[in-house]
């Protein structure tokens, strides 16, 4: 999964990232799912929605007229949901993101990434601190307790 499309380079978006998911397909990931498709049904969303998160954080597309409140809470559910799993296996091919939660999975680590290199290169957008402060903590501090140090647990052989 790329955090973005191969297409022309845009000044506002200069990098790629590339993540991998792996999953054991012996390992039953249904209450997994269950828990996204149940907790996106509680916020109003279908439970076949695919969560696109850089859209979900800028408030693009399909999220654009959802609250802070609304889209923090979707984000939050798929992070605390997809860090929770145990993922170690691998399967190579195209997906559709409606298709495939590791794509989604995939999307997550590919912006929680992009998020961690604008903090230490350029900074984040306005959005992207709107989406992630918090009244305690700037979305900076709140991104590497919340997001970036569970993240990088789940890590293996950098």
């Amino acid at each position: 999964m790329s955090s973005r499309d191969f297409g022309p380079l845009q000044n506002h978006s200069p990098l790629y990232i590339l993540s991998l998911v792996f999953g054991d397909r012996s390992d039953d990931i249904s209450g997994h799912l269950d828990k996204i498709h149940a907790a996106l049904q509680a916020r109003g969303r279908s439970a076949d929605h695919a969560i696109h998160t850089a859209p979900l954080i800028r408030r693009e597309r399909d999220y654009r007229w959802l609250e802070l409140s609304a889209r923090r809470s979707i984000f939050r559910v798929l992070v605390n949901i997809v860090f929770n799993a145990h993922l170690t296996n691998v399967e190579v091919g195209k997906v559709v993101p409606s298709d495939y939660s590791f794509f989604q999975a995939a999307d997550l680590c590919c912006t929680l990434a992009l998020l961690r290199h604008k903090i230490a290169k350029v900074g984040l957008s306005n959005s992207e601190r709107d989406f992630f402060s918090t009244p305690k903590d700037s979305a900076e501090r709140a991104l590497k307790k919340g997001y970036f140090k569970t993240m990088d647990r789940k890590r293996f052989g950098v």
